[in-house]
C-alpha cells in the first residue's frame, strides 16, 4: 500500500477540511511528520486507520470519539482516504456516528456511520469517484482486509507502529507471530498440505475400522466367535442337505402318479358334461321353428312390396309439383295487391312534395344572410381565443403554485418521517450482536435434534428394507426350488422320451444303433406328450434366472443387515452428544431458530434502513429551499397573468356586441350555415325522391299482373299430372296382390330389416345343423363311461404335494443358510485381505500425518516449519539493522525449544547479547532498545517479503514516535538506518516531536496547533 491524498474533516483537532496530499513529496521515500506535543499529529495515523478499518492507529479510542470537539454542529466528521496496491487505486471514505443539526428545528439527531469503498483505477478526474466496491461499514471494513491481507491489529503490528504499541509484533507469541506471517508469506498451501496428510490418513484408519467392525456384524449375526466354528457350521450343513435331497426325489414321484390320476378323472367328468350341454342346445334350436317360419313370410312380403317403390315416388313427386304452383300462384297475388297500393301512395307524395315551393324558396334567401356574417363572427373568435390563453396561462400559474406549496409541505412532512423512522431504526439496530448470539445456540440446538431425528428415520427405514430383503430372499428361495422341480421333471421326461424316440426307428433284421443287436425283444414305449428341446431350454432359462434372482436377493438382504447395524450405531453416538437427551423436539427447537433468524433479519434491515436514511436529510433540505424559491417566481408571474386576462376580456365584450347571441360561440355560424344548406338540400332530395318512387311503383305494378297469368296455367298442368300418377299406382297395387294401400304400407320393411331377417333364417339353419353333428360326437365319446371321483382324487394329489412342498421347503431353507455361510466365510476372507492392506498404509500415512501435523519432538507443523525457515531470514536482515544500530552489541535470533507440551513452538524470539555472550527473552530489552528492536524487525519484514514472489509488498511503514527514549548516538545511527531506506523505493513516514529529526529531516509535515484546531502543511 502506498498513501496519495488524505483528506480529513471534523477529525480529531482538525475542526476544518484539511488535505494530506502525498504526491507533493515528489520520488522522495522519507519524511517526517512534525509538531508539538498535543498538536495531533498521531491524528494523522489515526485518520488513515480509521478510513481503512473504522478503528484509531492504537485501537483504544472509539471512532465515534475521534470528532473534533472545534465542529459545529452542521459539519459532519468525514476521513476519505486514496492509495494504490501495485498498479491499482482505490478510495475509501468513512463518517462516524455522531450527532448533528435537524434539518428542521432545533437539537440534534444522531448519524449513523457510513463507509464507501471506490475502485479509480485508471481515473484522471478527481471529482469521480470509480466503481463502488462495498457500501455498508462492515462490508468496507471486510473488503479491506482482503485487498491488504491483514485485519487491524495485524496492520498496526507490520506496517503502523503506533505509540506505545511497537513492541507488540516483537513480544508476540509463536501463535500470534504465526497468523502475521502466514498473511505476509502466503503460506496457507502449506497448511492445506498438513490438513490433507490428516484427512488420508483418517481416511485409512476410518477404512480399517470400518473393515473390523463390518467383520464383527458378521460373526455376531452368525452366532459364532471365530472364523473356524463359522466352517464347521458349514460342514454339518452339507450332510444334512444330502439326506434330505433322497427323501425329496421319493415324494416326486409320488406326487407324479397322483397327478395322472386326476387328469384321468377330469377328462372322463369333461366328456359326460360335454353330453349333456350338446342334447340341452339342440332342444332350444327345435323350439324355435315357428318363429323362424313366420319371419320367412314377412321376408316374402317385403319383397313384394319393394317392387312397387317407383310408382309410389312418382305419385309423390306428382303431388308436391302440384302444391309447388299453388303457392307460387298465392304469392303471385299477394305481390299485385302490395304494388297496387305502393302505387297509389307514390301518386299522393309526389304531388305533396310539389306544393312545398314557398319553403325551398325560404331556405335560399336565410343560407345567403349568413354567409354574409362570416367576418364578423371569425373577429369575436380570434378575441375569445385569446382571452382563453390568457385565461388559461393565470390559471395553469396558479395550479402550480397551489402544487408548489403542496410539495413543500410533502418535504417538511418527509423530512419528520425520516427523522422518525432513523431513530426507530437505531433502537432495532443496536440489538443486533445479541440477536445473532441468539440465532446462533438456537441452530446449534436444532441441528442436534434434526441429527438424532433423522439418524431415528433412517434406522426405521433401515429395519423396514431390512424385512422386505429378507421376505424377498425367502420369495427367491421358494421360485428356485419349484424352478428346480420343473426342470428336474422336465430332464427326466426328456431322457425317459429320447429312448422310446430311438426304440421308434428299430426295423427287424437292422442293427441298433445302441447296441449293435439284431433283435428287438422289448423296445421302450413313453405314453405321454414328449418335451420338445424348446421347452427343456426354457425350463433350464427359467431355473438360471431364478438362481441369479435368488443371488440378487442374497445380496440385497445381506446389505439391509449391514446397514441396520451400521445405523444403529450412528444413532447410539448421537444420542450419546451433550444435551441430546434432554434437548426440546425439532418442532419447538425449528420454532425458536425462526423466531431468532427473524429478529437478526429486522436488526440487519433497521441498520441497513438506518443507513440509507441518514442521507435523505440534506436532500430533503435541498428540495424545501429550491421549491420555496419556484414559489416566489410563480407569485409574480401570477400577476401579469392575471392584468392580461382582464384586457383580453372587455375587447372581447365589444366585439359580441355586433352578432347576434346564438352566434357568438365558436362554430355557431358554421353550425346555421350547415344547417341552412342541409334544409335547402333535404326539400330538394324530398321532391326528386317522390318523382322516382311514383315511376318505380308504375314499373312493378305492371310486372305482378304479368306474373299472375303466367302461374295460373303452371297449375292446370300439375293437377293434370297428379291424376294420371294416382291412376297408375292403384293398377299396379292390385296386380302385387295388396288388398289396398294401407295393406301394402303394412308389408314394407326397411332395408336393413330384410338384410336382418334374412341373416337370422340362414344362421338358425346352421346352428341347428351343428347342433345335431355336437350330439351325436358327445354321446359317442361318453358311451359306457361312469362318475369319477374327484374329491378323492384332488386330495390324494394335495397331500402329495403338500409333502414335497414341506420337504423342498426345508431343502431351500437348509440351501438358504449353506449359502449364506458361504457368502459369510468368503467375505470375511475379504475382510481380512483388506485389513492386512489398510494396516500397512496406515503405518506409513500415519506417520507422515503425524510429523506433519506438529506431533513430533520439536512440535513444529510443516507450515510451522517453512515459516521457521522464512523468520531466519527476516531476523537475518533485521540483525543487520539492529547490530548497526546497538552499535554491534545485540542479534535477534529464533528459539530452537519448546516453552510448553502444549503450546506451539517454533517462532518465539530471543535477542543475544555480545556483551554477556548469552541470550534472553526479547521482553527483557529496555524502551529504547525494544524500540530499535522493533524498528529492525519492520524492516526486515519489509525486505523478506518482498524479496519472496507472490508475497504482499510492504512500501509504505509509519513510525509513531519512540525515537525520544533514545540517547543522540543511538538516535543518529537509527536515522542513518531509516535514510538507507529511500534505496528501496519504500516510503517512511515518522512521527515525532523530537527536535533532532526535523533537523535532519528537510522532508516534514508540519502540525500547527491553533485555538480553533489544528491545521497542516507540507515542506518539501
Amino acid at each position: 500500500m502506498r498513501p496519495i491524498e488524505l483528506r480529513v474533516r471534523a477529525f480529531g483537532p482538525y475542526a476544518n477540511e484539511q488535505v494530506f496530499d502525498f504526491r507533493e513529496l515528489g520520488n522522495r521515500s522519507f519524511f517526517l511528520i512534525h509538531g508539538p506535543t498535543g498538536s495531533g499529529k498521531s491524528s494523522i495515523l489515526d485518520a488513515v486507520c480509521f478510513a481503512l478499518y473504522g478503528e484509531t492507529s492504537g485501537g483504544e479510542r472509539e471512532a465515534r470519539h475521534m470528532r473534533s470537539d472545534y465542529a459545529s454542529a452542521e459539519t459532519l466528521t468525514e476521513v476519505s482516504f486514496d492509495f494504490s496496491l501495485g498498479d491499482r487505486v482505490y478510495r475509501v471514505t468513512r463518517s462516524p456516528e455522531q450527532e448533528r443539526a435537524k434539518a428542521r428545528g432545533s437539537g440534534t439527531t444522531t448519524q449513523r456511520p457510513i463507509a464507501t469503498l471506490w475502485d479509480r483505477t485508471g481515473v484522471t478526474d478527481d471529482s469521480e469517484e470509480g466503481v463502488v466496491l462495498a457500501g455498508q461499514w462492515l462490508k468496507v471494513t471486510e473488503h479491506m482486509e482482503r485487498l491488504l491481507g491483514f485485519q487491524s491489529d495485524q496492520f498496526r503490528q507490520v506496517v503502523m507502529l503506533p505509540q506505545g504499541q511497537f513492541r507488540e509484533f516483537l513480544l508476540a507469541d509463536s501463535r500470534e507471530r504465526q497468523m502475521i506471517l502466514e498473511v505476509l508469506f502466503q503460506t496457507e498451501v502449506y497448511r492445506r498440505i498438513e490438513e490433507a496428510l490428516k484427512e488420508v490418513a483418517k481416511d485409512v484408519q476410518r477404512q480399517f475400522e470400518d473393515l473390523k467392525r463390518r467383520k464383527q456384524i458378521i460373526l455376531e449375526h452368525a452366532a459364532v466367535e471365530s472364523d473356524r466354528q463359522l466352517e464347521e457350521a458349514r460342514d454339518s450343513l452339507s450332510a444334512r442337505l444330502a439326506a434330505l435331497t433322497v427323501q425329496i426325489e421319493a415324494h416326486r414321484q409320488r406326487e407324479k402318479q397322483a397327478n395322472e390320476a386326476l387328469d384321468r378323472g377330469r377328462d372322463t367328468r369333461r366328456k359326460l358334461d360335454e353330453e349333456k350341454q350338446a342334447k340341452a342346445a339342440l332342444g332350444a334350436l327345435e323350439s324355435r321353428k315357428k318363429d323362424v317360419e313366420a319371419d320367412r313370410t314377412r321376408l316374402d312380403r317385403a319383397g313384394k312390396a319393394s317392387g312397387l317403390g317407383d310408382v309410389e315416388a312418382n305419385l309423390a313427386g306428382r303431388r308436391k309439383e302440384f302444391q309447388e304452383v299453388s303457392v307460387k300462384l298465392q304469392e303471385t297475388q299477394k305481390r299485385q295487391e302490395s304494388a297496387s297500393k305502393a302505387k297509389e301512395a307514390a301518386d299522393a307524395a309526389f304531388s305533396r312534395e310539389q306544393d312545398r315551393e314557398g319553403e325551398r324558396e325560404d331556405a335560399r334567401r336565410r343560407l345567403v344572410q349568413l354567409k354574409a356574417m362570416a367576418d364578423q363572427v371569425r373577429e369575436v373568435e380570434e378575441a375569445r381565443s385569446s382571452l382563453k390563453a390568457s385565461s388559461f396561462r393565470a390559471l395553469r400559474i396558479g395550479q402550480i403554485h397551489e402544487r408548489k406549496e403542496a410539495l413543500l409541505d410533502k418535504w417538511r412532512d418527509a423530512l419528520a418521517k425520516v427523522g422518525a423512522e432513523h431513530r426507530d431504526a437505531g433502537a432495532v439496530a443496536v440489538h443486533l450482536e445479541r440477536y445473532r448470539l441468539e440465532l446462533d445456540q438456537a441452530c446449534q440446538s436444532y441441528r442436534k435434534a434434526i441429527r438424532l431425528k433423522t439418524g431415528q428415520k433412517h434406522l426405521d427405514a433401515a429395519l423396514e428394507n431390512q424385512g422386505k430383503a429378507n421376505r424377498a430372499l425367502e420369495g427367491a428361495q421358494r421360485d428356485l426350488d419349484l424352478a428346480r422341480s420343473r426342470l428336474d421333471a422336465v430332464e427326466k421326461s426328456w431322457f425317459e422320451g429320447q429312448a422310446a424316440n430311438l426304440a421308434r426307428g428299430l426295423r427287424d433284421g437292422s442293427p441298433c444303433p445302441v447296441c449293435g443287436s439284431m433283435e428287438h425283444p422289448a423296445p421302450a414305449h413313453y405314453e405321454k406328450d414328449l418335451p420338445t428341446e424348446t421347452a427343456l431350454r426354457k425350463s433350464r432359462k427359467e431355473a438360471r434366472d431364478s438362481e441369479a434372482a435368488y443371488e440378487r436377493a442374497r445380496k440385497t438382504s445381506e446389505r439391509a443387515n449391514l446397514d441396520v447395524a451400521a445405523v444403529q450405531s450412528e444413532v447410539k453416538n448421537l444420542e450419546k452428544e451433550p444435551g441430546a437427551a434432554g434437548a426440546p423436539d425439532a418442532a419447538g427447537l425449528k420454532l425458536l431458530v425462526k423466531a431468532a433468524a427473524g429478529q437478526v433479519r429486522a436488526a440487519l434491515s433497521a441498520e441497513v434502513q438506518a443507513g440509507k436514511l441518514a442521507g435523505r436529510v440534506g436532500i430533503l433540505e435541498d428540495e424545501v429551499r429550491r421549491t420555496q424559491e419556484r414559489v416566489k417566481r410563480l407569485e409574480s408571474g401570477l400577476q401579469a397573468a392575471v392584468r392580461r386576462r382582464d384586457a383580453e376580456a372587455a375587447v372581447l365584450g365589444e366585439r359580441e356586441a355586433k352578432i347576434p347571441a346564438e352566434l357568438r360561440e365558436a362554430g355557431a355560424l358554421g353550425t346555421a350555415v350547415k344547417a341552412s344548406e342541409k334544409r335547402l338540400k333535404s326539400l330538394m332530395d324530398a321532391l326528386e325522391a317522390a318523382r322516382r318512387k311514383n315511376e318505380v311503383t308504375e314499373q312493378e305494378l305492371a310486372a305482378c299482373r304479368e306474373s299472375m297469368l303466367g302461374a295460373h296455367r303452371a297449375v292446370d298442368v300439375a293437377n293434370a299430372h297428379v291424376k294420371e300418377a294416382t291412376e297408375s299406382f292403384e293398377f299396379r297395387l292390385k296386380t302385387a296382390g295388396f288388398e289396398d294401400t294401407k295393406d301394402y304400407q303394412s308389408a314394407k320393411l326397411e332395408r336393413k330389416e330384410i338384410d336382418r331377417l334374412d341373416r337370422a333364417i340362414r344362421d338358425y339353419h346352421e346352428r341347428l345343423k351343428a347342433a345335431l353333428d355336437r350330439s351325436e360326437r358327445a354321446a359317442e365319446a361318453a358311451r359306457n363311461l361312469g362318475e369319477p371321483d374327484l374329491a378323492g382324487l384332488e386330495k390324494n394329489l394335495g397331500e402329495a404335494k403338500a409333502v414335497l412342498q414341506s420337504a423342498i421347503a426345508d431343502r431351500g431353507a437348509l440351501q438358504a443358510q449353506a449359502g449364506q455361510l458361504d457368502r459369510w466365510i468368503k467375505e470375511l476372507q475379504r475382510l481380512a485381505a483388506g485389513m492386512e492392506t489398510f494396516e500397512k498404509q496406515y503405518a506409513v500415512m500415519g506417520r507422515i500425518s503425524d510429523v506433519a501435523n506438529g506431533r513430533n519432538a520439536q512440535g513444529l507443523t510443516f507450515e510451522r516449519f517453512v515459516l521457521a525457515a522464512l523468520l531466519d531470514d527476516v531476523l537475518d536482515a533485521a540483525s543487520r539493522r539492529l547490530r548497526r544500530m546497538s552499535k554491534g552489541r545485540f542479534d535477534l535470533q529464533r528459539s530452537r525449544e519448546r516453552a510448553g507440551q502444549r503450546g506451539a513452538a517454533g517462532l518465539d524470539l530471543l535477542v543475544y547479547d555480545t556483551y554477556t555472550g548469552t541470550t534472553r527473552p526479547v521482553n527483557t530489552l529496555s524502551g529504547g532498545e525494544s524500540f530499535l528492536a522493533s524498528l529492525s524487525m519492520a524492516l526486515g519484514l519489509a525486505d523478506v517479503v518482498q524479496a519472496y514472489a507472490g508475497g504482499i509488498r510492504l512500501d509504505t511503514i509509519f513510525i509513531d514516535e519512540g525515537f525520544g527514549s533514545l540517547d543522540p548516538e543511538s538516535l543518529d545511527l537509527a536515522f542513518q538506518t531509516l535514510v538507507e531506506l529511500q534505496e528501496g523505493n519504500r516510503l517512511v513516514g515518522v512521527i515525532s516531536h523530537v527536535p533532532e529529526l526535523k533537523e535532519r529531516i528537510d522532508v516534514r509535515l508540519e502540525v500547527i496547533p491553533g485555538t480553533r484546531g489544528s491545521t497542516a502543511r507540507f515542506v518539501v
